[in-house]
C-alpha cells in the first residue's frame, strides 16, 4: 500500500508541476481539461502496471559444481501491530464520514431542485431559490435567486457562463476529483488538482462568454462586482471569484499556436519517461555459452504427501541455451516449522521445483571459488508475493552469498501464504548446497 501511494503521489506531483509551469497560462483550455483528468487517471493506475523486459546475458558455463536445495523452512512473520490497526481504524472512520458528506451534498442539490420552482431554459433547468445566491451549476441545473430572475437582474453573460458549465458537463469532473479526495483524503495533492480543474472550468466558461459577446471590459466589471459575494458551494460550478486576477489575465492573453503545439508534443516524452521508470523492470536472464566442461547439476527438494528430494540436472545444449531435466527422486529433506497458524504455505508459480530451476539458471559461480559447502539464506514472502529482506545467514566466501542474494531478488512474485484465507507475511529459510 505504501509503495502504491508513493508511486502514485510522485507521478501525480510531477504531472501537476508540469501543468502549472507550462500549460496553465496557455489558451488551450479544452486540452488542459483532458490533461488534468488524464494525469489523475495515469497516476492512480500506473502502480498497477508492470512490464518485465528480459535481458539475455551470455556467460561461459561455470566449473562442474553440483548445487542442491534443501527444503526451505518457513515461520510466520506476521506480527500484531496495534499502531497499524489504529491507523486503519482512523482511515475507515474518516473515509466513512467523508463518503456520508459527499452523498449528503449530492442529495441536497436534488432536494433543492425538488422543493423549489423550476423552469426549462435551453437544455438546462433553472431552479428558483428564495434565498439570495450567486448563480451556480450542478449537472444540468442552474440555481438562481427567484426575485432576481423575475426582476431580470441576472445578466445574460452570467447565464451564458453557467450554460457552458452545463453543456460541457463540468460537474462530472468535480464529482470525479471529489470522489478521489474522499478516498485519499490524507493526500493534500488532490486539493491542488481540484483547484486546477475548477479554475480551468472558469477559463472555459469565460472563453465562451467573450467569444459570444465580445465585450471583455464589461464582462470583467461584472465578474468583479460578483467576486466578493457568497462563498463557493461544495460540488458546484459557481461564481466565486477568488482567482479573478488569473481569469482577467487569461481573457486578454494571446497564445502562439506554435508554442501551444510544441508544449503539447513535449508531454509525450514526459509520460513515456514516467511509464518507463515506474512500469518497466529489466530482468537479467543468463544464457550459457557452450564449452568443453562438465555439466552443472542442480538438485531440488520439496515436501509432498510422499516426501522426496528432487535432483535436477542443468546442462548446455547445441543451441547454447540452458536446459533442465528431472532425475530420480531421493530421500526427503523438506520440513516446515512453526506454521500451525498458516493454512496455505507460500509457493512459487509452477511449484518449488520451478524456483529451484530459476535459481540454478541464474546463479553464476563466483570466480576463484573451489570446494563445496552450503549457503544459508532467509527472505520474506510479502502479502502480495514480492520477495523482501533477503539475508545471507552464512556462506562460503568468494561472493557466493552475494550471488545467491542477487538471484533471489530477481525472483518473480510468489503465491503468498494464507492464514484463514487472508494473505500473511512469512519468513522463508532456504539452504543452498554447492557440492564438488
Amino acid at each position: 500500500m505504501i509503495q502504491y501511494l508513493l508511486t502514485s503521489t510522485i507521478a501525480a506531483t510531477i504531472l501537476l508541476v508540469v501543468y502549472q509551469l507550462f500549460l496553465e497560462k496557455e489558451k488551450m483550455h479544452h486540452f488542459n481539461r483532458f490533461y488534468l483528468l488524464t494525469s489523475l487517471l495515469f497516476s492512480l493506475l500506473i502502480p498497477f502496471i508492470s512490464i518485465e523486459i528480459i535481458e539475455e546475458i551470455t556467460t561461459p558455463v561455470a566449473a562442474p559444481i553440483p548445487m542442491s536445495f534443501s527444503g526451505g523452512t518457513m515461520i510466520l512473520a506476521e506480527e500484531t501491530s496495534y499502531l497499524e490497526q489504529t491507523l486503519w481504524g482512523i482511515y475507515v472512520l474518516v473515509t466513512a464520514i467523508l463518503i456520508f458528506r459527499f452523498t449528503r451534498n449530492i442529495i441536497t442539490f436534488y432536494q433543492l431542485k425538488k422543493n423549489n420552482a423550476t423552469l426549462s431554459f435551453q437544455n438546462a433547468t433553472l431552479v428558483l431559490l428564495q434565498e439570495p445566491v450567486l448563480p451556480h451549476t450542478f449537472m444540468n441545473s442552474i440555481f438562481i435567486n427567484e426575485a432576481e430572475y423575475q426582476e431580470r437582474k441576472i445578466e445574460k453573460e452570467l447565464f451564458a457562463h453557467e450554460m457552458t458549465h452545463v453543456n460541457q458537463k463540468h460537474t462530472l469532473d468535480v464529482l470525479f476529483i471529489e470522489l478521489i479526495k474522499t478516498i485519499f483524503w490524507f493526500n493534500p495533492l488532490f486539493i491542488l488538482y481540484k483547484k486546477a480543474i475548477q479554475l480551468n472550468h472558469e477559463f472555459l466558461a469565460d472563453e465562451k462568454v467573450v467569444q459570444s459577446y465580445k465585450n471583455i471590459p464589461f464582462y470583467q466589471s461584472l465578474l468583479l462586482s460578483k467576486a466578493s459575494c457568497n462563498p463557493p458551494l461544495y460540488l458546484a460550478s459557481n461564481l466565486n471569484f477568488q482567482v479573478t486576477k488569473k481569469r482577467f489575465l487569461m481573457m486578454s492573453r494571446n497564445s502562439s499556436k506554435r508554442i501551444i503545439l510544441g508544449k503539447q508534443l513535449a508531454l509525450l516524452p514526459i509520460f513515456t519517461a514516467l511509464f518507463c521508470y515506474f512500469c518497466i523492470d529489466s530482468v537479467a536472464q543468463v544464457q550459457t555459452k557452450k564449452q568443453n566442461q562438465k555439466e552443472k547439476t542442480i538438485k531440488g527438494n520439496e515436501k509432498t504427501k510422499e516426501p522426496k528430494n528432487n535432483l535436477i540436472q542443468k546442462s548446455s545444449n547445441k543451441s547454447n541455451k540452458a536446459t533442465i531435466k528431472k532425475v530420480i527422486p531421493k530421500a526427503p529433506i523438506t520440513r516446515i516449522l512453526n506454521t500451525t497458524q498458516v493454512t496455505e504455505k507460500p509457493n512459487f508459480p509452477g511449484g518449488m521445483e520451478k524456483f529451484y530451476q530459476f535459481v540454478g539458471q541464474n546463479y553464476n559461480l563466483p570466480d576463484g571459488f573451489k570446494g563445496s559447502g552450503k549457503i544459508y539464506t532467509t527472505f520474506i514472502v510479502e502479502k502480495d508475493g514480492t520477495i523482501t529482506n533477503v539475508n545471507i545467514v552464512r556462506d562460503m566466501g568468494f561472493g557466493t552469498g552475494e550471488e545467491a542474494a542477487r538471484v533471489i531478488k530477481l525472483s518473480p512474485k510468489w503465491i503468498p501464504a494464507k492464514k484463514a484465507g487472508v494473505p500473511v507475511r512469512v519468513e522463508y529459510s532456504l539452504p543452498i548446497a554447492i557440492q564438488e
